[in-house]
């Protein structure tokens, strides 16, 4: 297994409180992550350390399915996530500080390993498309709260 950390951040014109909220109401996902076509087995019940979703995407053509269970937050600030299965395990964080009273960066980092057969093989290209993905859906979230 191959090991790597990713870390992307974007500045939003938007209170910390709001984009944090958005953020973890994972049914609303689908609208900034155009990589990811569903949520499955997330309760609706409030966001807290103990909740668990998966997530459905696909990965060359074949899907795959993610998942996630919060395992720290900070109320309004931050959510550490596990994530297992697909191509990659390891450990996600959701971050939000504000930078004045109506905009905040919200900050998104993996840090984990590429599983299986693409460990041995694809490892840097994971790493790329991941960057790729993640500074894609953090421009996305932004537009979207931006707009609304």
């Amino acid at each position: 297994m191959a090991e790597f950390q990713i870390s992307e951040s974007v500045k939003i014109d938007r209170a910390a409180e709001t984009v944090f909220q958005y953020v973890i109401d994972v049914t609303k996902q689908t609208e900034w992550r155009p990589g990811l076509e569903a949520i499955r087995g997330y309760s609706g019940a409030p966001f807290a350390v103990g909740t668990t979703f998966s997530e459905v995407s696909k990965f060359m053509g074949r899907e795959m399915v993610v998942d996630f269970a919060v395992t720290a937050m900070e109320e309004g600030q931050r959510a550490d996530l596990r994530m297992e299965g697909g191509v990659v395990s390891g450990n996600m964080v959701w971050a939000v500080s504000p930078d004045t009273d109506e905009s905040s960066t919200f900050m998104l980092s993996f840090h984990g390993e590429v599983t299986g057969w693409l460990g041995r093989l694809g490892t840097g290209l994971i790493r790329r498309q991941a960057e790729k993905d993640m500074a894609g859906d953090l421009g996305n979230l932004k537009a979207r709260l931006e707009s609304s």
